[in-house]
C-alpha cells in the first residue's frame, strides 16, 4: 500500500511539472511569434515612405515621373501616397502643400496614365506630364 501511494504522489508531482513546462513552453512560443510579427511589420513599414517620414514634397519631386511606369517604381522615387482615392481606378494622392497634391492615376499598379497637380484652394487640375 505505501508503495502504491508513492507511485501516486510521483504521478502527481510529475503531471504538475509536465503541465507547467507545456505552459511555459507555449507562453514562449507566443512571445516568439509576436517578435517575429513586429519585426517584419517595422521593416516593411520601413521600406514605404509614408508622408509623416519624409520631408514635403513639391512638384518638381515628380519631374521624373512617365507614362506607363508602376506604382513601385513611383514608391521607389517619393514613398507612399498620402491616401488612395480610387474606386475602380487607382488614384494616388501626394499632398505638396497646403494649396496642391498631386493625383496620380493607374490603371493597374503596372500603368500610370495620369497624373495631375491638383489644386485645393480653385479646385482645378493641370497636367503634370508634358505628353498628356
Amino acid at each position: 500500500m505505501m508503495r502504491y501511494h508513492r507511485l501516486t504522489k510521483l504521478f502527481i508531482q510529475n503531471q504538475t511539472f509536465f503541465r507547467k513546462t507545456i505552459f511555459f513552453v507555449f507562453i514562449n512560443l507566443i512571445a516568439l511569434l509576436l517578435l517575429i510579427s513586429c519585426d517584419t511589420t517595422q521593416s516593411e513599414s520601413n521600406n514605404n515612405t509614408s508622408a509623416s517620414d519624409r520631408d514635403m514634397l513639391t512638384v518638381s519631386d515628380f519631374d521624373f515621373l512617365e507614362l506607363g511606369m508602376s506604382y513601385e517604381e513611383v514608391q521607389a522615387h517619393v514613398g507612399s501616397a498620402d491616401k488612395d482615392i480610387g474606386s475602380g481606378l487607382y488614384i494616388f494622392v501626394y499632398s505638396i502643400n497646403d494649396e496642391q497634391e498631386i493625383l496620380l492615376s493607374f490603371s493597374s499598379l503596372d500603368n500610370l496614365f495620369d497624373a495631375q497637380v491638383h489644386n485645393l484652394k480653385d479646385n482645378t487640375s493641370t497636367p503634370l506630364l508634358a505628353n498628356q
